[in-house]
């Protein structure tokens, strides 16, 4: 049987996962950092076993699997391994139905940095994002626009890629993290 040039051995990335989980932390955010600071710290090491783009994505999801059995709990992210840290900046107004779940998508990435703009609301966004745990939010009282929220949003941060989204969109992580074109992921696993 011929083996596939591009085929990465995921066993190999599953059992490094199961040594890191055994390390990991109980608390929630703690426990999930230490799995992204994990995979990149393996990822890093193996840098440039993997051919392609698709090829580091199953890798780090079995390296993910191996962790969150190690660590007999669930896991649900999506490991990118990226070079430079990323960001997310989420602009809102009045979104306090959606808002709860685009942070919990963005949550699935490893983002260095998630800054909510609630910009001009008249909802309950402000109390529904003070909520949540990781975030750092930026409000402005007056209806000022998107492109304005980005702009403080971006200037919040001194990640190298910044990820804009809207508060009223919810898509899976899945769909996030290709928002990164894959030529362009590819080049920084180079």
């Amino acid at each position: 049987m011929a083996i596939h040039p591009y085929a990465v051995n995921l066993d190999v990335f599953r059992r490094a996962g199961q040594q890191a989980g055994q390390a990991a932390p109980e608390e929630r955010e703690a426990f999930i950092r230490h799995a992204f600071q994990s995979w990149h710290e393996h990822g890093k090491a193996v840098e440039g076993t993997f051919p392609t783009y698709d090829s580091a994505i199953l890798a780090g999801k079995a390296f993910m699997e191996g962790y969150a059995h190690a660590a007999g709990r669930n896991l649900d992210l999506v490991p990118l391994l990226l070079r430079r840290p990323a960001a997310a900046v989420v602009c809102a107004c009045n979104e306090e139905q959606t808002l709860p779940q685009v942070l919990r998508q963005l949550k699935r990435l490893p983002l260095e940095d998630i800054i909510v703009v609630l910009n001009g609301t008249k909802d309950n966004s402000l109390e529904r994002v003070i909520s949540e745990k990781g975030i750092t939010i930026v409000y402005e009282p007056e209806r000022a626009g998107h492109d304005v929220g980005r702009a403080l949003g971006a200037k919040m941060t001194m990640a190298d890629s910044v990820l804009f989204v809207d508060g009223d969109m919810v898509l899976p992580a899945e769909q996030l993290h290709l928002s990164c074109t894959k030529s362009t992921v590819e080049a920084m696993l180079r």
